[in-house]
C-alpha cells in the first residue's frame, strides 16, 4: 500500500470514528424522542454517511455488518415499543446490544486510524 493510499485509509477512519460519535448522539435523542420524525432523519442520514465511510474499509465488514443489524433491531424494537408490542425493558436489551456494536466498530476505527 503507497504513502498516499494509508492516508487516505486513515482520513475515512478519521471521518467515520467522527460519525459514530454523532451518531451515537443523535440515537440518544432519537431514543429519548421517538416520535421526532426530525430524530429519526438524523439518524438515518447519519447510517447513510457512515455506510459510504465504512464501505471503503473492508477490514470493517464483520463489525459493520453486526452494526447494520443491530442498528434495524433497535429501529424496530423502538417501533415496537410506540406500538405497545415490546416492554421498555427488551428495548434497554436491544439499546445495550446496539452500543457494544457501536463500541466494536469504533474502536476498529481508532486501530485503523492509528496503523495508517
Amino acid at each position: 500500500m503507497s504513502v498516499a493510499q494509508g492516508a487516505a485509509l486513515a482520513a475515512i477512519a478519521n471521518q467515520l470514528a467522527t460519525a459514530l460519535d454523532s451518531y451515537e448522539s443523535e440515537i440518544e435523542v432519537m431514543a429519548a424522542h421517538p416520535q421526532d420524525p426530525e430524530a429519526y432523519r438524523r439518524v438515518s442520514g447519519r447510517m447513510d454517511q457512515m455506510r459510504l465511510y465504512a464501505s471503503a474499509l473492508p477490514q470493517l465488514s464483520v463489525p459493520w455488518v453486526e452494526l447494520l443489524i443491530r442498528h434495524f433491531e433497535l429501529m424496530h424494537g423502538i417501533w415496537q415499543l410506540q406500538q405497545h408490542k415490546m416492554k421498555s425493558d427488551e428495548l434497554s436489551v436491544l439499546r445495550e446490544q446496539h452500543r457494544s456494536s457501536v463500541t466494536s466498530v469504533s474502536s476498529r476505527v481508532r486501530l485503523i486510524f492509528t496503523q495508517h
